[in-house]
């Protein structure tokens, strides 16, 4: 999915900002999730992100 250069780069701000918020409550790791496209999983085409928050011993 084709996404506007100021809106993906406001997305990556956020998206540290979140990272860094989960840092500082206790959490030692972050995944950050990108799945795009019908191979990937998608049924309807769209942009998005997953964080999954990770602490040390957790599966």
């Amino acid at each position: 999915m084709i996404c506007d250069q100021e809106i993906l780069s406001h997305l990556i701000k956020v998206i540290q900002m979140i990272s860094n918020h989960c840092i500082d409550h206790g959490f030692t790791g972050l995944n950050i999730l990108n799945a795009n496209g019908k191979a990937a999983g998608q049924s309807i085409q769209h942009l998005h992100f997953h964080l999954l928050a990770r602490k040390n011993g957790w599966y």
